[in-house]
């Protein structure tokens, strides 16, 4: 990965790919395109620098499917031990609720990096990405935002 590219996870938001996606962000000198992340050649779409209205990185606040998949086999598992199944199963229940609140505690990831745009057609979007490195993203999209700007 060079400085100019940033590996994430489109979310959603622009017309012209409404799917999630594993993605880079490459960073030219007028736009940002965003490509598949094993097909880097071919832009999904692209942004001009001079059509971003706004750039921010929003909290990331869900909860992750691993730690609510952990909490609802373990509470089920909990349950039928103390049914029918015994201290093994009373005993692997809660290990898997242990597991689900561990997971829990720590599925706050890394924020969003938000781009809000003007499309091919004037209209509005916001394209959203879950960045690996989303405050260096933040950054180098914003400065470029600027400068295109002030031009």
């Amino acid at each position: 990965m060079t400085e100019n590219e940033f590996e994430g996870e489109y979310l959603g938001g622009h017309p012209k790919v409404p799917d999630e996606r594993h993605v880079k962000l490459h960073l030219d000198e007028e736009k940002l395109a965003v490509t598949k992340y094993d097909h880097p050649n071919e832009p999904l779409f692209s942004i001009q620098y001079t059509e971003i209205s706004g750039v921010q990185n929003l909290p990331n606040n869900g909860v992750s499917s691993t730690a609510r998949t952990f909490l609802f086999l373990g509470a089920v598992l909990a349950i039928l031990a103390l049914l029918f199944l015994g201290m093994f199963g009373l005993f692997l229940g809660l290990f898997l609720v242990c597991l689900g609140l561990i997971s829990l505690a720590f599925s706050h990831g890394k924020p969003h990096l938000t781009l809000g745009f003007k499309d091919e057609l004037g209209m509005e979007q916001k394209a959203v990405f879950k960045m690996k490195k989303p405050d260096e993203a933040l950054r180098a999209v914003y400065d470029r935002a600027v400068e295109a700007k002030k031009k």
